[in-house]
């Protein structure tokens, strides 16, 4: 199984790993993006059975005033990594986590 971590924040990047190979098991091949760009050119170059993707990837883009990732400065969301798996996955796992009230 080729699996597509992308995750923006390392510790969570680690952690989800680890999660994937107790359930699905040690010998499958997990490949890990911390930027949206980089997950999009693999996935334009090859067919993944899993992604497993942070919708937020809030560290591609600069802070607002608010300290929430200004998306209107050039960068690769989550959605655009999404987009681009479309046809290229056979299955995505969408994870979100905001630090904000």
């Amino acid at each position: 199984m080729k699996i597509a971590l992308v995750e923006d924040d390392p510790n969570w990047l680690e952690a989800l790993e680890a999660f994937y190979r107790s359930v699905l098991g040690e010998d499958i091949n997990i490949r890990r993006f911390s930027k949206g760009s980089e997950a999009i050119s693999a996935l334009k170059n090859g067919d993944f059975d899993l992604l497993s993707l942070d919708i937020n990837l809030g560290g591609t883009h600069p802070k607002d005033s608010n300290g929430r990732p200004d998306t209107s400065v050039q960068g690769a969301s989550g959605l655009d990594v999404l987009v681009t798996a479309r046809g290229r996955c056979k299955a995505v796992i969408v994870i979100s986590g905001l630090q904000h009230d």
